[in-house]
């Protein structure tokens, strides 16, 4: 892994210490690992910043004085738990030009986007924190719902690093391979019926967990024995106590209190079902209202790596969990029918099965995207970047292997005075296949590969851009049979859909038109997909999964130039190409005044163009060291 030297970092918490909630989970394994590490040098809270180092706290009653106190440190990261300095963020920026400036979201306090001027509008001050967040480098969503609000507000895309998770995996497989003893244990501590299926909410005491409606939908079955086990605080606890003191009998729950972590891992482990019914809970903000809901689900995460079914209501985030599992547990859908689904679940036993948990862990994320996004050197920001799309630009059937060879070397050897990035639809491990050479200039280039998905940066796996294509959401299945039917409807005949995939689908259709075409991106005006022609395929493709996607972020984060120079021949090519400061497109017959066409049709005509290519790259990087 590229560390790129120490960088030393201030953390901003601006919560209270004392609560438990998600935010408040992170800071706390975020400081322990990089105070660990020795790259942790300050905390900042609301009126105090700690010295890691000497263990002494400075007091600060200023913006001023706050800044002064954190340039002692001298830090380069500036990483914030929370949006409590939202006001501050530009300012922030123009007091540390050249700090990594990061902040994690819990995916609500944006929507709600409290400031200090509580007076305006909700959309106004919604423009307040998108601008400031606009400023930083980062911004840390915890799902894919979390992402799509974020977007929606205006936060440009390529700020946005999607991570899901934050747990103690390897405590909680400790746990899972002891769930039966853990089990009785329970039982046994709170004198439960050993029949009855044990229920748990593990969870903050707040109106949007839809604790009180649990109560109420559990209240109700009455034909299959059930124990509700509550841990949890915070401002609903005496609304909680008193529902369920109205609605079961003393027999039917047991409430355990607050528990630390460790505790409540081990409960986790010991029930059967974990119940996470939460709601979209519509919540004041000023003289307007917002949605609050459970954007990820830390301690559903927590019952998958401890191997416990969970039942779940299908709200914010929840459903990625279930998509990218492969068996969890149940989600509801319908709110009139909750008291029949579970009390016919709670009779079956059920077998979690999981995959890749790993990636949930605090180690995981800490180490493979944390630090690679406060440490990816920039020594690379003084060159041109050329983007070139291989197969069909520079390696061609005509060709034979051995001029294939020779002509990519060429292109390869102009990583020594520009940025080079190979872009492939195809897997990342057929370019070393196809094109073994390539290992040789590995760590000089970045290979962005199936359609922009993966990324390998210097020789380094791009590890977090990946989790965030992941959390992209491709077509449907229903949008797609939509798109067939409205094709017919215009008297087509589409011969063939590829699979359903995550990046695109195809049509096979003969000779369809532009202005059909255009009719049917009308249609699909609100969503965040749109068709293309290709020959005779029609591609419809989500907006946020293309390869333009990832060159935009590699080009504004990494190399810290959009001076670029593109090559394609496709149309999924047109979405990177449209980026370049120039671009060539080879043989293809789109006459568009954004693209130098070129026409290579022999092995002199590839050798001419590669001769334009290298002219132009040295052109392109003089002007940026200019």
């Amino acid at each position: 892994m590229n560390t790129g030297g120490n960088r030393y970092i201030a953390f901003f918490c601006g919560s209270d210490a004392g609560a438990i909630g998600g935010m408040e989970t992170h800071a706390r394994y975020f400081c322990e690992y990089f105070q660990n590490i020795g790259l942790l040098r300050c905390i900042v809270t609301m009126e105090t910043v700690w010295d890691c180092v000497k263990e002494k706290v400075f007091t600060y009653s200023s913006y001023d004085e706050m800044i002064k106190i954190i340039k002692e440190f001298n830090v380069q990261i500036l990483f914030f738990n929370d949006g409590h300095w939202i006001e501050d963020y530009i300012s922030i920026r123009t007091d540390n030009p050249n700090a990594v400036m990061i902040m994690r979201s819990g995916g609500n306090e944006f929507v709600k986007a409290a400031i200090s001027d509580m007076s305006l509008g909700i959309d106004d001050r919604r423009r307040i924190w998108t601008n400031a967040i606009n400023s930083l480098d980062y911004i840390i969503s915890n799902s894919s719902y979390s992402t799509h609000r974020m977007l929606n507000i205006g936060i440009m895309k390529e700020k946005i690093v999607m991570v899901r998770g934050g747990v103690d995996v390897k405590k909680c497989c400790e746990y899972s391979s002891i769930k039966s003893t853990l089990r009785k244990k329970l039982i046994e501590k709170y004198k439960i019926d050993s029949e009855a299926c044990v229920l748990g909410i593990v969870s903050r005491f707040e109106k949007f967990k839809g604790i009180e409606q649990t109560i109420d939908i559990l209240s109700k079955i009455r034909n299959v024995k059930w124990h509700l086990v509550i841990a949890g605080s915070g401002s609903e606890e005496n609304n909680i106590i008193q529902k369920l003191k109205n609605r079961l009998e003393p027999e039917q729950y047991t409430m355990v209190g607050q528990l630390n972590i460790d505790e409540s891992l081990r409960l986790i482990a010991s029930i059967d079902y974990l119940l996470n019914m939460s709601l979209e809970y519509v919540r004041k903000s000023g003289r307007d209202d917002y949605i609050h809901t459970e954007t990820m689900g830390r301690s559903m995460i927590e019952a998958i790596c401890c191997k416990t079914p969970i039942i779940a209501t299908n709200v914010g985030g929840v459903s990625e969990l279930f998509l990218e599992q492969r068996q969890i547990g149940f989600i509801l859908e319908d709110s009139s029918s909750y008291e029949n689904e579970i009390e016919n679940i709670i009779q079956k036993k059920v077998d979690v099965l999981s995959n890749e948990i790993e990636k949930y862990d605090w180690f995981y994320i800490f180490e493979k995207i944390y630090r690679e996004l406060m440490n990816v050197e920039k020594k690379y920001a003084h060159k041109a970047n050329l983007v070139i799309d291989i197969e069909g630009s520079i390696i061609h059937d005509f060709c034979g292997q051995d001029i294939n060879k020779r002509n990519f070397e060429r292109i390869l050897r102009l990583s020594d005075i520009c940025n080079l990035i190979i872009n492939t639809a195809g897997e990342l491990d057929n370019i070393f296949k196809n094109y073994p050479y390539v290992n040789d200039y590995v760590n000089k280039i970045i290979i962005i590969a199936n359609c922009g998905k993966k990324v390998l940066l210097y020789g380094n796996k791009f590890i977090f851009w990946e989790n965030y294509h992941d959390s992209l959401r491709g077509p449907n299945e229903k949008l797609i049979d939509y798109i067939k039917c409205y094709i017919e409807s215009k008297g087509y005949n589409v011969k063939k859909i590829s699979e359903v995939d995550k990046l695109y689908i195809n049509y096979k259709v003969i000779g369809i038109s532009e202005d059909i075409i255009e009719e049917i991106n009308v249609e699909l005006k609100d969503t965040p997909y749109a068709v293309c022609k290709n020959s005779n395929n029609l591609k419809l493709i989500s907006e946020e999964i293309e390869k333009g996607n990832t060159l935009r972020f590699i080009c504004s984060h990494i190399l810290k130039t959009n001076r670029s120079i593109g090559v394609g021949n496709g149309v999924l090519d047109l979405s990177f190409m449209e980026l370049c400061h120039k671009s060539f497109l080879v043989n293809h017959s789109i006459n568009d005044e954004r693209y130098i066409g070129v026409s290579i049709c022999s092995s002199l005509d590839m050798q001419k163009f590669i001769e334009v290519l290298e002219n132009a790259v040295k052109k392109e990087s003089t002007c940026c060291d200019s």
